[in-house]
């Protein structure tokens, strides 16, 4: 009997989870570089990155280096990138 309600909860989630996929896929928005206003580097860059990631290696003094460059103004924002489908 619990088998039976769980195997229905299981696929409850994976029916709720492909809706929210779908819903997502149709009316999401496109997420910028950085979204999250994240501190390392890997967000300093466009997404998807080119080939060499930065034209000059940023400075890093902290374990937050891209807060860093924000508060001093030396971080340029960069516009998503769009690729083909």
């Amino acid at each position: 009997m619990i088998i039976t309600i769980s195997s229905f909860l299981i696929a409850f989630s994976i029916l709720l989870f492909l809706i929210n996929v779908i819903h997502s896929w149709n009316h999401g928005e496109i997420a910028g570089n950085d979204p999250w206003q994240a501190n390392t580097l890997e967000w300093a860059t466009t997404s998807p990155p080119p080939p060499y990631n930065f034209e000059r290696v940023p400075p890093v003094r902290s374990f937050m280096p891209v807060r860093d460059l924000r508060e001093s103004g030396e971080l340029v924002e960069h516009e998503p990138v769009l690729t083909p489908a």
